[in-house]
């Protein structure tokens, strides 16, 4: 009985001081068709609409900081709804958007607040239904079938190979170098690879969408939600298409609620959804967490600037449990992290790093499977930066 009394004390206790996954607030407004970028340990949210008329535009950007959302900066102009992003480092290009910016495309250096126009996309590009990457030092746009890049060094755009069949209302993600591309009518999915400037068709979706999000998490690529027409959100699946056997299936998962052209971002290993189109097409400030990216990131967008080791999850946890750390860019460009757990009389129990590591965010695995229940603890030391955080098995 007094074993029982006392891990139920401690579940408790755990339970108090916020052992599960980070949410994050609702958006500041309901916004739709809109874009969404990660910098540093921050989201980044820019424009989008109230409706699918566009009956309100919003000319501004907002940003999470890790705890809550706050105004960051004007837009200065008006075609905010269905405009695309990407993003290299600080710099933010965006381009397209209704009612006026069919061919427009601006940069954005989020450092500095500072707009700058761009050389104009080509002409073909509508205003919206559009997708756009950025790979290897391109920034890559697709439209309707249409392909264009965009190099920052001349400030000018190149026609690519054309598919032979008409998309819009697209979405694409970037996989070992190849972007896949979704929206294509017929329920037709394909992937563009940049450096032999080919396409492929791959498998069929199991149904037509358009506006879902795509995104690739480790070696599978997700589609959430979308819309199984060209205007509100119907759907509430995710599917998954396995790359090595070119296969789609059914995700066991679903969204909360029905809702299409929401943005994603993965922030900090984990891949959310934020606002969208609900099936009465209206806008929502919905922000999801869909799943976790389990696999170190490597992404030149994320640039940390501060060292962090998080609460490992789950906690209370058996017998294994992942603990997430963020190494910030440092000047000779590596940084020795060590990664220890300890006993509660202060023993070492194992080393999961200890190495250089470049800037990033990274997720270990400790197995406690030869362990006694118990209080643990990890600490994580890097440079002058060191931390230890509690944990605790329970079997």
């Amino acid at each position: 009985m007094k074993k029982i009394l006392t891990t139920i004390a401690l579940v408790n206790f755990f339970l108090s001081i916020s052992i599960f996954s980070q949410t994050i607030p609702a958006l500041p407004t309901p916004a739709s068709y809109a874009a969404a970028e990660v910098w540093g340990d921050s989201i980044y949210f820019f424009g989008g609409s109230n409706d699918f008329s566009g009956t309100e535009l919003y000319k501004r950007i907002y940003k999470y900081n890790g705890t809550s959302w706050s105004y960051y900066d004007t837009i200065p102009f008006d075609h905010v709804w269905g405009f695309e992003s990407a993003i290299k480092g600080d710099s933010v290009f965006l381009f397209g958007g209704w009612p006026s910016g069919a061919g427009k495309f601006y940069l954005y250096r989020l450092s500095t607040k500072t707009w700058t126009q761009l050389a104009n996309g080509p002409l073909v590009f509508s205003n919206y239904g559009h997708t756009m990457e950025f790979l290897n030092g391109y920034v890559y746009a697709f439209y309707n079938g249409s392909a264009a890049r965009y190099d920052p060094s001349t400030n000018g755009w190149v026609n690519l190979t054309s598919a032979n069949n008409s998309a819009s209302f697209s979405s694409s993600t970037v996989y070992n170098n190849e972007i896949y591309i979704t929206g294509w009518s017929l329920s037709l999915f394909y992937k563009y690879n940049p450096t032999s400037n080919t396409w492929t068709q791959l498998a069929d979706l199991p149904e037509f969408v358009s506006g879902g999000s795509l995104r690739a998490i480790d070696n599978n690529i997700y589609l959430v939600g979308g819309s199984t027409g060209f205007s509100n959100g119907t759907l509430l699946k995710i599917y998954k298409y396995d790359v090595s056997t070119n296969q789609w299936t059914l995700y066991g998962q679903t969204i909360s609620s029905k809702r299409a052209y929401m943005e994603d971002v993965l922030y900090k290993n984990k891949f959310y959804i934020l606002g969208g189109m609900n099936e009465n097409f209206q806008a929502v400030n919905t922000v999801e967490f869909v799943m976790n990216q389990t696999t170190d990131v490597d992404d030149n967008n994320v640039i940390p600037t501060d060292f962090v080791l998080e609460q490992n999850y789950p906690n209370p946890f058996n017998p294994s449990t992942k603990i997430t750390f963020v190494v910030p860019n440092v000047g000779s460009g590596l940084a020795l992290t060590v990664l220890k757990v300890y006993d509660i009389l202060g023993n070492e129990v194992t080393t999961l790093v200890n190495e250089e590591k470049p800037a990033g965010v990274y997720e270990v695995e400790f197995n406690a499977g030869n362990l006694s229940s118990g209080f643990y603890f990890y600490e994580l030391q890097a440079g002058n930066f060191l931390q230890t955080k509690k944990m605790i098995l329970i079997k």
